[in-house]
């Protein structure tokens, strides 16, 4: 079944132009629709701060922010009218997470960028976690870092066997069809008699998919970093994974091979949970 509707976030973070090229590029392929969400995060400050502000500075810099909101509109507009691209635009000035969450289960996939420390407002760092979490749906993130015209023509599958891995698989199906190679990749499995990536490759090979299973020990690595080098050794151009995800609080107190693999992804990472 071919991807119909796509979700890509917008926002003020000059990061807009990659996640469109790869969301349109999944969208051409698929002669789906590609729907932008800009998520305007209004201009705060504590009280005391702001009484010795005047309010005209106040007026001005939010009128900046709403010129920059209407300039991606016209090149999103502009972006898809020259790839004949079906489009549309939604502007929200609500929370950034609970307004995209919302949206995303009217998508197939959503895609959005990838947190970069220090630069994203608190609320934006939560968003991709947060995102897959809530919505039901899954997540494509765009590395900050670099230009991504193709996506899923070789796929790196991260398989561990898990609920959140069959998850993955399975809504990633749509693309893994189309790919010229899929790679599903077991780190460091129990040994069972067979090659532990052999029974969910063959499923796949069953839907059509172009599939070969393999295997890895992490030998004095994360886990993380094991699938982080495979997907440069297969030459990959989409990471697909389970999401171990959760709440904001949980999040960022806990280490483990998603946030790993988020924060240090070279290549767009699918995700579901």
């Amino acid at each position: 079944m071919p991807l119909r509707d796509i979700l890509v976030h917008a926002s003020d973070n000059g990061r807009n132009s990659a996640n469109w090229t790869l969301a349109g590029a999944i969208a051409a392929d698929h002669k789906a629709r590609l729907c932008a969400h800009y998520t305007h995060i209004p201009y705060t400050m504590p009280a005391y701060v702001e009484a010795y502000i005047p309010a005209d500075i106040i007026a001005r810099q939010e009128s900046e922010r709403m010129e920059r909101a209407e300039s991606a509109r016209a090149e999103f507009e502009e972006f898809c009218r020259l790839r004949q691209i079906s489009h549309e635009w939604h502007f929200t000035r609500d929370d950034a997470i609970d307004s995209l969450t919302q949206r995303a289960r009217y998508s197939d996939v959503v895609v959005v960028g990838q947190e970069e420390d220090g630069l994203a407002p608190m609320e934006m760092a939560d968003l991709a976690p947060e995102l897959v979490l809530g919505s039901g749906r899954p997540m494509i993130v765009v590395p900050y870092a670099g230009q991504f015209t193709t996506v899923g023509q070789r796929v790196l599958v991260a398989w561990n066997g898990s609920r959140e891995a069959a998850r993955a698989v399975h809504d990633a199906l749509p693309i893994l069809k189309r790919a010229r190679k899929t790679i599903v990749l077991s780190v460091d499995a129990e040994p069972e008699g067979h090659l532990p990536g052999a029974d969910i490759s063959a499923h796949l090979a069953r839907h059509g998919v172009l599939v070969e299973a393999a295997q890895t020990v992490a030998k004095d690595i994360d886990v993380a970093d094991a699938i982080l080098g495979a997907v440069s050794d297969y030459s990959a151009d989409l990471l697909v994974m389970g999401a171990r995800v959760h709440s904001r609080t949980r999040e960022r107190a806990r280490g483990g091979v998603t946030r790993h693999a988020r924060k240090q992804m070279t290549v767009p990472v699918m995700m579901s949970h």
